[in-house]
């Protein structure tokens, strides 16, 4: 069967495993439903009509005012500091950066506050991941730096992703077995469980020690 590919539809998958699609012309986003649900057709064929009636209609919803977010978006994308990066943080940080122009982008990156940045990052992750919440903060950071060296913008204070907390817990590796726990496991245990797999840690031996 021939999959066919729609132009400017896009999906992500959310933090809780659901697939999400919207639609995206020229960085700006539309939520759309599923293309298998009553109602999608309806809705592409309206925002294809939209920007074929006028073509700048969805090019953004913010204005570009020189010292705004939207605006520092625009020089970080067309500089070298943007194209040197690998191809695939490019991918990650486009998603994000579509995000923040779209919601954000209006404010003025010189107002940025710590708790700005705070409630932009539970809202990515609230609609993304919490991974995505994380990159979102070192793009501000980014941008910022970008901002202030590159684009003469002056801007009071300290960078205001400073100190955010990060949301992504990571996997952390069990704790290794010391060697007096792993000669008392091989001269105590049954041959069965000689077969447990020691990286699992004292975690795993310790019922069968005492027993």
């Amino acid at each position: 069967m021939t999959n066919v590919r729609l132009k400017y539809l896009h999906s992500f998958v959310d933090r809780h495993g659901h697939v999400r699609y919207y639609f995206r012309y020229r960085g700006n986003r539309r939520p759309l439903p599923c293309p298998h649900e009553e109602g999608f057709a309806t809705a592409y064929d309206a925002l294809l009509t939209e920007i074929k009636a006028n073509p700048i209609v969805l090019k953004n919803n913010v204005a570009f005012m020189r010292g705004s977010l939207c605006w520092v978006i625009e020089r970080f994308l067309a500089s070298p500091a943007y194209e040197i990066r690998a191809e695939a943080t490019k991918r990650n940080y486009r998603r994000i950066i579509d995000t923040l122009k779209q919601r954000y982008g209006t404010g003025l990156i010189k107002d940025l506050q710590p708790r700005h940045v705070k409630r932009i990052r539970n809202e990515i992750r609230d609609a993304f991941t919490a991974s995505a919440a994380d990159i979102a903060i070192s793009i501000l950071s980014t941008l910022w730096d970008f901002a202030d060296e590159q684009l003469a913008l002056d801007l009071d204070g300290a960078d205001p992703t400073h100190g955010i907390k990060r949301v992504h817990v990571g996997h952390h590796e069990h704790e290794p077995w010391p060697q007096d726990l792993i000669a008392r496991f091989m001269s105590e245990a049954s041959p069965r469980f000689l077969q447990c797999d020691l990286r699992l840690g004292p975690a795993c031996v310790a019922p069968i020690l005492s027993s």
